[in-house]
């Protein structure tokens, strides 16, 4: 009782509340579109063991429109994110494990657009430091 001897102070304790629960969504929210078992193949990549789910999803490497974050965006230590046009999702993957594999066999099977932007993308940025 002597901590809400002050009116007032229902205030901060409500502001610390809603600060909580942001911080928490925000993080709940991303660790949804981060796999924690990524497996490719000649045709794409599946990705499982999504944070408190069981679903399985399937990305051909044709279905791919959109590379971005991580060294795409100028921040190695960002994660990096692939969109799916055809069903609209996105999964995104930090740079750990065996990153670079899985980035080498992504990039060498996307189609050749997005592989010259991403390219030009990455000289400008190369070119601005």
């Amino acid at each position: 009782m002597l901590a809400f001897q002050k009116w007032y102070y229902v205030f901060v304790a409500l502001l610390n509340l809603v600060i909580i629960y942001l911080v928490n969504r925000f993080y709940l929210n991303s660790y949804r579109s981060f796999p924690f078992r990524i497996r490719s193949d000649e045709a794409g990549i599946t990705c499982e063991n999504f944070f408190l789910s069981k679903k399985i999803l399937r990305i051909e490497f044709a279905d791919i429109d959109g590379i971005s974050g991580g060294m795409f965006s100028g921040w190695n230590t960002r994660p990096v994110y692939i969109h799916d046009s055809k069903r609209n999702i996105s999964i995104g993957f930090f740079a750990q494990g065996e990153f670079k594999e899985l980035l080498k066999v992504i990039l060498k099977n996307i189609n050749e657009e997005l592989y010259t932007e991403l390219l030009s993308k990455m000289k400008q940025m190369s070119a601005l430091k």
